[in-house]
């Protein structure tokens, strides 16, 4: 059974990718990707902004956009040329984000770069 306080943390990553949907300006081109293990290779590279839905999400290859992603454990070890925003459980930075990083999570780890 959920406690208290992980169903706060549901409810707020859910508003979190709400309202970032709803700002979104609908002629911008998105790469949605969803379920229990999403992972972006070292090789892949992704044109647009990226909304992610996963349990894990490791991004190890490159965004050129925006990345939005809501889930347990979101690891960001490629780049990132737009903005992150990001809610979860545990979410990791080891990689470069070149835009504005907004992260919520009860453990939230930034590599030295």
């Amino acid at each position: 059974m959920l406690r208290r306080s992980e169903i706060k943390l549901f409810g707020a990553m859910a508003l979190v990718l709400v309202l970032s949907l709803a700002l979104v300006t609908p002629a911008l081109a998105i790469d949605p990707r969803e379920g229990n293990d999403v992972r972006i290779n070292a090789t892949e590279v992704i044109n647009d902004d990226l909304y992610v839905a996963a349990t894990t999400f490791t991004l190890d290859g490159t965004v050129k956009g925006d990345v939005v992603a809501v889930g347990e454990t979101i690891t960001i070890n490629g780049t990132v040329e737009g903005g992150l925003l990001a809610a979860g459980r545990t979410i990791i930075i080891n990689g470069t984000i070149k835009g504005t990083a907004r992260v919520a999570g009860a453990a939230i780890t930034l590599g030295e770069g």
